[in-house]
């Protein structure tokens, strides 16, 4: 049987914002944490809150997470390290935000974007961090480059402890928007994102690519060139270092005039776009992870499904040598919205373990609706497993740690 179970009622129907960056991850051991934000009354801003479970995703604790300021704390996203830190990023009007929880507690919060001129928006945050904890950020920001008055996609990381100078991923006469973030084994870093300007569709946002190697920022790729608007692709990297994006968007299909989920991979080159839906009825926030038989899974909301359908259901489609068939994992009377996949490359062990991979199945949370309102509810599927690393493992590097749980 899957599990189901409700981390925090009474959140606002934004609470896991946005689907494309990684809300919840698993800690060396087993124990599971997720972040989202929650809109509070006085004064009125939003907060974030980090849950924490020890029993599978079966109970969950809350915490909210102390930062400096009562501004806006917006589009937090998770990822924990080989020594179960837990590393956060979010927004906060107008800068990018860092904190790092470890077993003494909580760091002190870093401003990571450079850039704090009036009128600058930081937004939409994405982080993906080493088994050794160096850590990656990319996000969209306004007031760089030759095209200062649009916003790009900006990129800085933390390596061995120092942060590194800002780099600009994007320069275009167009906006760019909601990118997303993951390493690979050899620790490349590759994002996706949408943006207007590129290739022959310039006035629509379309899927573009960029992979970053120890020898710098390759050639940005398009995985789309439409003439209509694609939005949150999410990437995940398989066991051959190869990226999966998915996302939602059209004209595709024979449904032209719907949003539907769409599917890409790169090998040696990009391979032919796979429409996930091709329905009558718009679907949403599409989200993706590979297990460790590098079976693809792709989560949704959309319209247009079961008995309920004008509300967002969840759904759920599985890709092994093709996609199987879309199986609905709700069919309620209310909404259900911004579905957040478990999935990141590292942290890696010694013996080849990948404890936030799925070694089969998927987990995720997400924005439930339900009579009262909204609550985040945390879904683990019924084949869900994962790969077991002792309490003393042996790192990548080399080198025996011993992990707090």
């Amino acid at each position: 049987m899957p599990t189901q179970a409700v981390v925090m009622t009474g959140v606002d129907l934004w609470a896991t914002a946005h689907p494309n960056t990684r809300k919840v991850a698993r800690g060396v051991h087993g124990d599971l944490w997720c972040v989202f934000m929650e809109e509070i009354a006085s004064p009125t801003a939003k907060h974030m809150y980090l849950g924490h479970s020890t029993d599978n995703g079966a109970t969950w604790e809350i915490e909210e997470i102390v930062t400096e300021g009562e501004v806006n704390e917006e589009h937090p996203c998770i990822a924990v390290d080989a020594y179960n830190n837990v590393h956060i990023v979010w927004n906060a009007f107008p800068g990018i935000c860092y904190l790092r929880k470890t077993q003494d507690g909580w760091d002190e919060q870093v401003y990571v974007d450079t850039e704090e001129a009036e009128g600058t928006a930081n937004m939409y945050p994405a982080l993906a961090v080493s088994s050794a904890g160096d850590v990656h950020i990319v996000w969209r920001g306004d007031n760089r480059g030759t095209n200062w008055a649009v916003p790009q996609i900006v990129y800085r990381a933390k390596i061995s402890g120092t942060w590194q100078d800002e780099e600009l991923v994007t320069d275009v006469a167009g906006q760019q928007l909601l990118p997303a973030i993951c390493l690979d084994s050899n620790e490349d870093v590759h994002i996706c994102w949408t943006g207007a300007a590129w290739n022959t569709n310039t006035g629509y946002f379309n899927i573009q690519y960029r992979k970053r190697t120890s020898g710098g920022w390759q050639t940005q790729e398009a995985l789309s060139d439409v003439a209509g608007d694609q939005w949150t692709p999410s990437i995940a990297i398989d066991s051959d270092d190869n990226p999966h994006i998915s996302w939602t968007g059209s004209p595709w299909g024979t449904n032209v005039t719907k949003a539907n989920v769409q599917y890409r991979m790169r090998t040696t080159e990009w391979q032919a776009q796979e429409g996930v839906t091709d329905v009558a009825h718009d679907q949403y926030n599409a989200a993706i992870a590979i297990d460790g038989s590098d079976d693809v899974h792709v989560a949704w909301v959309g319209l247009g499904w079961g008995t309920n359908t004008t509300k967002r259901n969840l759904q759920y489609n599985k890709r092994t040598t093709g996609w199987g068939s879309q199986v609905a994992l709700t069919d309620l009377a209310y909404d259900q919205r911004l579905p957040c996949l478990v999935f990141a490359v590292h942290p890696i062990t010694g013996d080849g373990a990948q404890t936030n991979r799925p070694a089969a199945g998927y987990a995720f949370i997400w924005t439930a609706g339900h009579v009262g309102g909204y609550q985040v509810t945390y879904y683990g599927s019924s084949d869900l497993a994962w790969d077991y690393v002792p309490r003393a493992v042996k790192y990548a590097s080399g080198q025996p740690k011993e992990v707090f749980t």
